[in-house]
């Protein structure tokens, strides 16, 4: 169904331009579309499980997805709103044709003892890993670039936790990282404007000690690569020039440390 700010008409003003004045085609305003219908998907989804000896899993899916009635942003020029006295660009949800998606998933984690070959093999050590490719299309919309919004290509994560035992003579000690990346890509959002979102690296690492069998210590770091994530959008106007907006959103690094005490 389609959200509740896609149903609303109450309108939200791009605040760069002031209500007296126009705005331009890639800085619209907002309304919603109270006509909006919902939705409609069918699909097939196939999956594949295989359990290893000592506890490890080894999993493969793959899915398609037909969507009927799919909705998408589109931007008109209104001669004439109530929320302003100059005729503005607005951004408005509406209906189009139809979509596909298809996409094969896959998983494998389990001990190192029985995932690498014996010389490389370091016990303790339990490793995971995914990887992922999607493929969509949009029609009415030209390619190759016509995907579903928030459709990247690809993205694959890796993992690992190891238990060190003793260290230095003290409590028993664990630590573990993963790693998730996503390319950058672009999507034709609609016949004459297109959005490319920069490639994105999440790195997380964690240790973790056991005081005792109710206590334990946690310290961890997120986001530590601090990779910003950038989009640049184009519009080609209707008098021919290519307008464009960049937008930079800082990712930082946060560090996290805890106590966990069991009664």
């Amino acid at each position: 169904a389609p959200e509740l700010n896609q149903l609303l008409a109450r309108p939200t003003r791009n605040g760069n331009y002031p209500a007296n004045v126009s705005n331009v085609e890639i800085s619209p305003d907002y309304v919603g579309n109270p006509a909006l219908k919902p939705e409609l998907a069918t699909g097939l989804d196939l999956a594949f499980e295989k359990y290893l000896p000592q506890g490890g899993v080894l999993s493969v899916g793959g899915f398609h997805r037909r969507i009927n009635g799919l909705i998408r942003g589109q931007v008109s020029l209104m001669p004439s709103v109530p929320w302003a006295s100059a005729p503005r660009w607005v951004l408005m949800p509406d209906t189009l044709a139809q979509a596909r998606r298809t996409g094969l998933e896959t998983e494998l984690k389990g001990q190192a003892t029985e995932l690498l070959p014996a010389g490389l093999a370091v016990k303790g050590l339990s490793l995971r890993a995914s990887a992922s490719l999607y493929r969509s299309s949009v029609d009415g919309l030209p390619g190759p670039d016509n995907r579903l919004e928030q459709q990247q290509p690809w993205a694959a994560t890796f993992g690992f936790d190891q238990m060190l035992g003793p260290a230095l003579g003290g409590p028993p000690l664990t630590v573990g990282a993963s790693l998730a990346l996503t390319p950058g890509y672009r999507i034709q959002q609609t016949a004459s404007q297109g959005l490319t979102n920069t490639r994105i690296r999440n790195l997380d690492a964690y240790a973790l000690w056991a005081l005792s069998r109710q206590a334990t210590v946690r310290v961890a770091v997120n986001n530590l690569l601090a990779d910003d994530s950038r989009s640049l959008t184009e519009l080609l106007s209707t008098g021919g020039t290519v307008d464009s907006t960049r937008l930079t959103r800082g990712n930082r690094r946060s560090f996290q440390a805890g106590v966990s005490v069991k009664f």
